[in-house]
């Protein structure tokens, strides 16, 4: 008889026990949420410059008056901000982490803001602005969407199928509109398509360029970008080529293939492989999985919708 042991940690980030491959110390989900930035922010940090609030007291944002931090990520802080002229109005000002100013977290920044300039949409979160900190550390200004997930918004107003198909519409020209532009974004999901009421009327808006892809890129950011980035992403919803570290074959396909996963979950209630499944395994079984089986019709972990 054969004993194998199976080592399991608990993830620091999500909290959840999973088997253990030696990376990181992550699960793999939170593993590629981070796209591996966690080792570099250690590094870069230093223990020190981890509180975006204390960063604050050291730098100075020209004309925007910092209220309180959106969101975070690996590279950068996503603030909630008011500009007070030429026009007065909160806005949304994402800027490059104390210390994390190494060449490809530069060009990946540099890359989204572009990105996002390049549209104009109304589903896509506008560019307002762009600068530097008084310490050098670049940032641009966004339009500041209050909204809440769009799968969310669903639920809490118990739409029916009909209602959850016409919220759906706009985001796919959304993406339309970005693949047009020659923008792949590469992690659609519920927390990136915000739905916000305008005049009474929800208004879905996509937002987090942060990982997106160029399809005409230069073969020298190409390659960076596609090396630093290739894990990122979110497993319950990426597809299997973009869980494909050795082609890394990504194209507008795989948005949409993250859009059918996003339909899915607004009609069926669940995402289609089983998100605690994925949370428990380990990076390289999360990919494999994601690659190799079989997405379920009926999933048992379906919740009933609205119809």
């Amino acid at each position: 008889m054969v004993y194998v042991e199976v080592l399991m940690e608990r993830c620091p980030k999500c909290g959840i026990e999973f088997v253990s491959d030696g990376l990181e110390g992550l699960c793999g989900a939170c593993l590629m949420a981070e796209g591996f930035e966690t080792s570099a922010m250690t590094v870069h940090d230093g223990g020190s410059g981890t509180d975006p609030q204390h960063a604050l007291e050291y730098d100075s944002f020209g004309p925007y008056t910092i209220l309180r931090v959106l969101g975070e990520g690996g590279m950068g802080t996503v603030y909630l901000a008011e500009q007070q002229e030429p026009i007065h109005r909160q806005v949304a000002l994402k800027v490059v982490k104390p210390g994390m100013d190494t060449r490809q977290i530069l060009t990946r920044f540099s890359y989204e803001r572009q990105a996002l300039a390049l549209m104009d949409h109304p589903n896509i979160a506008h560019v307002y602005d762009a600068g530097a900190t008084e310490k050098g550390r670049p940032y641009f200004v966004m339009e500041y969407i209050n909204g809440v997930a769009i799968t969310d918004y669903c639920d809490s107003h118990r739409l029916n199928t009909a209602e959850r198909l016409e919220l759906f519409v706009p985001v796919c020209q959304a993406v339309q509109h970005a693949h047009q532009k020659g923008v792949i974004h590469r992690d659609l999901k519920p927390s990136n398509v915000l739905v916000t009421e305008q005049d009474g009327r929800p208004v879905p808006k996509v937002i987090d360029f942060g990982i997106a892809k160029a399809i005409d890129q230069r073969a020298g950011e190409e390659t960076m970008l596609t090396q630093f980035g290739q894990f990122v992403g979110t497993p319950e919803y990426i597809s299997p080529e973009q869980a494909d570290v050795v082609t890394n074959d990504v194209d507008t396909s795989s948005d949409v293939y993250s859009l059918g996963v996003l339909l899915y979950e607004l009609l069926v209630g669940a995402v289609p492989n089983d998100r605690i499944k994925l949370r428990k395994a380990g990076l390289a079984e999360v990919l494999r999985i994601i690659r190799e089986e079989e997405v379920p019709s009926s999933p048992s972990w379906a919740i009933p919708r609205p119809r």
